[in-house]
């Protein structure tokens, strides 16, 4: 509003300004700034290129800017990460430099990486904690003391951290600068996936690209952030040249020409860049750092035109907002035909050679929104004007390495196998009956041809990811050797004095000879209770008896006397779901007290008695639901079963008891003395004779555990034949959907190779393809919608004859992934398909 009216509104024009933002953050008591940083590299209002901090500014105009955004912030009451931005007109040296208030943005923006490397803060961790409550002193100091500083002096005064944090990093880590490039995407022809993406080496990088990944040219340009730091602004311009050169990406059309002309350009190397430096003096000839030019070349001489017809189309969907070129106009290579707007950007079309137009598109108006790939124009193209003309800008081509096709069954250069510490060999679960059909029958060929594969098992990139997934496979199983220990020594020798097995023996004993039990859930309770409760006390898992698959739950009474955490029982609901989801007959192998009320948890929830008895009653639910439905539920009691283990006893259709060591009762004898008077003993009030011949609770009554796992695979030799519905939709009568099953096939390439494919962190992204090719029969697959929401790859294999559906992530989801999805998903469920 100006001279009172509000109908008028007045802007000042600046000349000569820079764009200098100044990064702020409180947390309602205490506000601080972490310095700031020249934006003024635009194309268009879009930056491209940050430094921090700005070239020669001075230590009063820091003062006065830093001073100013702090006032706003209190003025305002701000609690939060923000960026107040400022127009600086003139020289950032002149300490009366004038400069103007343009916006305060409430949010991190994507250039705080620089403010972060030159403070050695982390300002996203910093704003989560804000808003959990933490206080500034308090996060700063502890991300602070992760690099050795000490904060105590500073008593609290979180700006007096930071600036202790930007003098470490200049002094001990030898950055006192940093720039962010933005690479972005430049409008042209672009392939659907990434051919090349090779990051620079000890460079930060922040980025969703990978190598085969998808071109997504929606929403926003920028597909990368260079991060380079230096001792200053010389040396981290020098290694910014050399980082951007050893970044390489292709599969579309991207700024590193324009960034590289940037660093090379005197203007910005005396740090004279105004926010018009892009549009007005960066293509100005004869301003490129000495030594950066090339020599000068014979001109070629100039060849009559020769004309085609030609259509220059969108090369993304966006908004016409500028024509340059109308009908009859002439153009030369480089000219802008027009302007797009999307993705945030104004994207230049321009001539890849000179021509007229002939006809403008049919959607071409100001305004008017186009598709990617619709016209624009019909012109006239000389095709001499295509031939190279010897570009002065340094070429970014360098060896990227050849891929391999398959790769032998090596290891990755350790030379030591990881295959058993990572798959357990399906077929060994198989009867040989069985596995003898499904190997043998319809030899006829297949038609879904197999994955190839990009994976160069020489790579150091491949080797340095397999060591690392190998030590992780070793670490996984010795966490898994520990639990297989139980409570310890001292407990498992106390389990065998009284003829008791552990679980695993117990079942290892019961299943078929020579087949693998599937173990579900075995590192449950991980790191909690003091690390004492492993697996959660109970094992779960699938085994085969009789060529029939069974669920397995079995407590382990060597921990806390088999008692029950609340992670046991979701444990064991999990997998009571699993049996009554494929029907597969439970057997509860019984030695414990149910419910361990007492124990010291370090799960807050678990420290309520009732959560322990919801989980326990459902558990009791799901064993009726199933026996309703024909599921059988069989079980032994091996040793003392009071309380919820009692009830689990009681509930199975079909129970044996262990003679002297088998008892069922809710609370054993001292309850019994403290609740009545009456002195009894254990055997009396709930042992196997009691129990087999005058309550009828259990069925049968052996002397030893041998006899008892005899008992029980005679018990499932002895169910029949039970209906299977899945899906509700199919009703099978045998254990293996034989008429579905094809020839077994190994994988084409070694699943060992697994290791080297998914790299060494989580937020690094990989082709998923090539882990689905190591792990389906013969590496076929028969991709669904391979071209439809890129990000998620969807498709049919076969698992040992099994015919499966796979869901894959490759990216980031778009809802296009999702429709996919969920189209996939209904395909699977109508063709009764299991999903992985």
């Amino acid at each position: 509003m100006s001279f009172g009216r509000p109908e008028l509104f007045v802007e000042e024009y600046i000349e000569n300004a820079r764009h200098i933002e100044v990064q702020v953050i409180t947390d309602g008591e205490n506000r601080v700034h972490i310095f700031e940083r020249d934006c003024s590299l635009q194309l268009r209002n879009q930056k491209v290129l940050e430094v921090a901090p700005p070239r020669n500014i001075c230590d009063e105009l820091r003062k006065e800017l830093t001073s100013a955004a702090l006032r706003l912030a209190e003025g305002a009451k701000y609690k939060n990460a923000g960026t107040v931005e400022f127009l600086v007109k003139g020289d950032l040296s002149d300490p009366k430099a004038r400069y103007i208030f343009l916006e305060i943005n409430p949010r991190i923006q994507v250039e705080h990486t620089i403010s972060e490397e030159i403070t050695g803060l982390d300002l996203i961790t910093a704003q989560l904690k804000i808003g959990l409550g933490e206080k500034l002193p308090d996060i700063f100091a502890e991300q602070l003391g992760k690099r050795g500083i000490d904060t105590k002096p500073f008593k609290n005064d979180a700006q007096k951290m930071v600036y202790a944090g930007k003098e470490h990093m200049l002094k001990n880590e030898k950055i006192g600068c940093a720039f962010q490039l933005r690479i972005n995407l430049l409008p042209g022809n672009c392939e659907k996936v990434w051919k090349v993406y090779k990051e620079p080496k000890n460079t930060r990088v922040d980025s969703g690209v990978r190598e085969n990944g998808p071109i997504v040219p929606f929403y926003d340009s920028m597909v990368a952030k260079l991060i380079v730091t230096g001792e200053d602004f010389d040396k981290c311009n020098n290694k910014s040249i050399e980082k951007l050169k050893e970044f390489l990406i292709e599969g579309a059309p991207i700024n590193k020409d324009q960034l590289n002309k940037i660093m090379h350009h005197d203007t910005f190397l005396q740090g004279e860049c105004f926010t018009t430096f892009m549009e007005k003096d960066l293509n100005k000839k004869g301003a490129v750092k000495k030594g950066g030019s090339k020599k000068e070349k014979p001109k070629k001489e100039k060849k009559e035109p020769k004309y085609e017809k030609r259509t220059i189309i969108a090369p993304l969907p966006g908004q016409i907002v500028e024509i340059h070129k109308k009908e009859g106009e002439s153009f030369v290579k480089g000219d802008t035909l027009c302007i797009i707007s999307a993705m945030k950007l104004l994207n230049d079309v321009t001539a890849e050679f000179d021509g007229k137009v002939l006809k403008s598109g049919a959607n071409l108006k100001k305004d008017a929104n186009v598709n990617a790939d619709e016209t624009l124009f019909e012109v006239e193209c000389d095709i001499n004007s295509l031939e190279n003309d010897d570009d002065d800008d340094a070429s970014e081509a360098g060896d990227h390495g050849a891929h391999g096709g398959a790769s032998d069954l090596g290891t990755g250069g350790s030379g030591v196998s990881s295959t058993e510490l990572l798959i357990a060999n399906p077929f060994a679960v198989l009867p040989d009956d069985v596995f003898e059909k499904m190997t043998k029958r319809r030899v006829a060929s297949r038609s879904s041809a197999p994955l190839p594969t990009k994976v160069n098992v020489k790579s150091d990139v491949y080797k340095k990811r397999y060591d690392v997934n190998l030590q992780r496979a070793k670490t996984l199983q010795e966490r898994l050797e520990v639990c297989y220990g139980g409570g310890g020594k001292k407990y498992v020798d106390r389990n065998r004095k009284r003829g008791k097995d552990l679980p695993r023996e117990r079942i290892k004993k019961i299943v078929d000879k020579d087949t693998k039990f599937l173990e579900l859930s075995a590192l449950a309770a991980f790191g909690m209770y003091n690390n004492k409760t492993h697996s959660a006390s109970v094992v779960c898992g699938i085994g085969i008896i009789h060529g029939r698959e069974c669920m397995f739950v079995a407590n382990d009474s060597t921990i806390n006397g088999g008692a029950l955490c609340g992670e046991s029982l979701k444990k064991i609901d999990r997998a009571q779901r699993i049996a009554e989801m494929n029907h597969l007959p439970c057997i509860y192998l019984v030695d414990g007290g149910g419910a361990n009320l007492n124990a010291s948890l370090d799960d807050k929830a678990a420290k309520v008695p009732s959560v322990s008895f919801v989980m326990g009653g459902l558990c009791f639910k799901n064993q009726a639901v199933m026996s309703s439905k024909l599921i059988p539920q069989l079980g032994v009691a091996f040793g003392n079963c009071t309380a919820g283990a009692a009830y689990q006893c009681a509930m199975c259709d079909e129970l044996v008891m262990v003679k002297q060591n088998g008892t069922i009762y809710l609370g054993g004898p001292p309850l019994v003395k403290a609740a009545t008077g009456e002195d009894c003993k254990e055997q009396e009030l709930g042992g196997a004779v009691m129990h087999t011949g005058k309550s009828g609770v259990a069925d049968h009554i052996v002397d030893t555990e041998e006899e008892a796992f005899k008992r029980i695979r005679s018990m499932v030799e002895n169910l029949g034949f039970q209906k299977r519905n899945l899906s509700g939709n199919a009703a099978l009568t045998s254990a293996f959907t034989l008429d579905r099953l094809l020839p077994v096939e190994y994988p084409r390439y070694n699943p060992d190779e697994i290791l080297g494919i998914v790299p060494e962190e989580n937020n690094i992204p990989f082709e998923v393809r090539e882990v689905i090719a190591r792990m389906v029969d013969g590496s076929r697959f028969h991709e669904h919608k391979k071209n439809f929401g890129t990000t998620l790859v969807t498709g049919f294999a076969h698992l040992f004859g099994f015919p499966v559906g796979i869901i894959a992530n490759n990216g980031m989801l778009f809802s296009e992934a999702a429709i996919k999805a969920t189209h996939f998903i209904q395909i699977c469920n109508q063709r009764s398909i299991p999903l992985i």
